[in-house]
């Protein structure tokens, strides 16, 4: 197209071209089309330039979302610290609403140790215009301290004036972290420097790279960088290199007590070895090994073994003496008791008065020192014999008891009862005399009233617990733990007769089948004997 057309457009676009000599011109065809033409380009133009203010307001809202709701404080500061801007996180930092903050100084609300790191951090961001970054504290509203990471870059505002741009990113739960890690720390370094432990950290080839020596037993400088060999004998760093060795190929912790010369001293050790791992804890990098000093503590088990069978051997001879002088005491005793009880039949009554009450004594006396004997040498036997257990029912077992007592029972007008009852592994015979001596004793101490007896059981988690009750004389709490012990009577023996033997022997019953017998009672209010027997 001509320049003349398009200079002719151009005019009647400015209304400079009459309307009369446009009609009257011969190029009106091509004026009207470079019209259309441009009219075209102007559309495409409007739609470009709504596109691109669209496009502007995104972009806008956008960075007025990421400025004003990013997880850090945005700050515009001039050199002086006097705030310009900053978005709504700052204010939240600040405890600020945002329009009370800007054009005023941040210096109030930054804590006193900080305010000398905010100033330096401006003069020197502003002095070398480069990235500077710190750390600066503040106190809230609640009187809370919160520690931010300021980074800091010199900008131009609108003006070109100079600024300082600054970011400011919440570090609290780090500094927390840290104290609380620093804290942490200190415990286990006080712990440790007043622990007995002896800690040690070897590498992948078993050499000492730290060590805790509480006892200082040797220096540490000699150790490091070395093996076991430069402080166990040969023999013992073997063994230790060998366990050590298996927690570094299997990544299991070891443990074992062991036994070690230590500056030339024999020495006990609870030893316990776990694999290290490098920083991000994939790698294998060595292990740490934990010795607890245990000599003492095995000095003391050997003490006491030796006690212990010092105290079983007293006890087996304890136990025999009773058993063979409670035997060899029967034959001269029982002589003793025939010819005193063959005068009583022979001159009962034909002497005066003291020599029959001098023959009832030695009577008496005979037959209570040969009931004494009986039941000694029923409480040896119960230690000597090894226990015969079977399997037992507990119900057959009070048939038969009951049956023994048949004539006391009988005599004394007493009512036995019993609930089902399990069945056990125990020895018969020492159940049978236990249940015999419990239920003997219930008919017995029960003063003027009828006896009643009744047994019951019942399943708890290792055990059966089994109770024998009665509505006999009771017994006062202070004397409950009285009468489980040899020769411990609480009556005369002209109230109710008796050794005192009978209780002790129950006792050791329950007590060689791994149970435990106790009893619970008031004064004339009946008792109650509980006791355990193991599944």
């Amino acid at each position: 197209m001509s320049h003349s057309i398009r200079h002719k457009a151009e005019a009647l676009l400015r209304d400079d071209y009459p309307l009369e000599d446009l009609v009257k011109d011969k190029d009106l065809p091509k004026i009207l089309h470079e019209l259309r033409v441009h009219q075209i380009e102007l559309e495409l133009q409007n739609e470009e330039l709504i596109r691109t203010q669209q496009e502007l307001a995104t972009a806008q809202k956008k960075y007025f979302d990421l400025y004003n709701f990013a997880p850090v404080g945005y700050f515009t500061l001039d050199r002086s610290g006097v705030i310009l801007d900053l978005n709504l996180i700052g204010a939240e930092i600040l405890g600020r609403e945002k329009g009370r903050l800007v054009n005023k100084p941040m210096l109030p609300h930054l804590s006193p140790e900080a305010r000398p790191v905010f100033f330096h951090h401006l003069d020197v961001v502003y002095d070398t215009e480069t990235r500077q970054s710190c750390e600066l504290s503040f106190k809230n509203l609640t009187g809370a301290k919160t520690y931010f990471l300021a980074e800091s870059v010199v900008a131009q505002d609108s003006n070109g004036q100079s600024v300082c741009r600054m970011v400011m990113t919440d570090i609290t739960w780090r500094k927390e972290a840290e104290k609380a890690l620093r804290k942490g720390e200190e415990r286990f370094r006080i712990a440790l420097l007043n622990s007995p432990v002896f800690v040690t950290e070897q590498d992948q080839n078993l050499r000492y790279i730290w060590i805790h020596n509480s006892h200082r037993t040797f220096s540490t400088s000699d150790v490091i960088g070395k093996t076991d060999a430069v402080l166990f004998s040969d023999a013992d760093a073997t063994m230790l290199t060998n366990l050590k060795r298996q927690a570094l190929e299997t990544g299991q912790m070891v443990h074992r007590e062991i036994k070690v010369t230590l500056n030339n001293e024999p020495r006990y050790y609870d030893l316990t070895i776990e694999p290290a791992y490098d920083g991000l804890g994939h790698q294998l990098s060595g292990v740490l090994c934990a010795y607890v000093d245990i000599t003492h503590v095995k000095e003391v088990e050997d003490a006491l073994r030796t006690s212990a069978e010092e105290l079983k051997r007293s006890n087996a001879e304890l136990e025999q003496f009773a058993y063979v002088a409670s035997h060899d005491l029967q034959e001269p005793l029982r002589m003793i008791s025939g010819y005193v009880q063959l005068l009583e039949r022979r001159y009962k009554g034909q002497l005066d008065p003291d020599a029959d009450e001098f023959i009832f004594y030695a009577v008496d006396g005979a037959k209570r020192m040969q009931s004494l004997i009986h039941d000694l040498l029923a409480l040896s036997r119960i230690g000597r014999r090894e226990r015969v257990v079977s399997e037992v029912n507990f119900n057959q077992l009070i048939e038969q008891v009951l049956i023994n007592l048949q004539v006391t029972i009988e005599q004394s007008q007493a009512a036995v009862t019993y609930d089902p009852l399990p069945t056990l592994m125990v020895d018969p015979t020492q159940l049978t005399q236990l249940f015999q001596n419990l239920i003997g004793n219930a008919i017995k101490f029960c003063s003027d009233r009828l006896p009643e007896v009744y047994i019951s059981a019942r399943q708890q988690a290792d055990h059966w617990l089994f109770s024998v009750r009665d509505n006999g004389i009771g017994i006062p709490p202070a004397q409950q733990d009285r009468i489980f012990m040899i020769f411990q009577r609480l009556h005369g023996r002209g109230e109710y007769p008796g050794t005192g033997i009978g209780l002790a022997i129950c006792k050791k019953i329950v007590e060689r089948h791994g149970g435990t017998i106790w009893v619970e009672s008031q004064a004339d209010q009946g008792s109650v004997f509980y006791f355990t027997i193991p599944q």
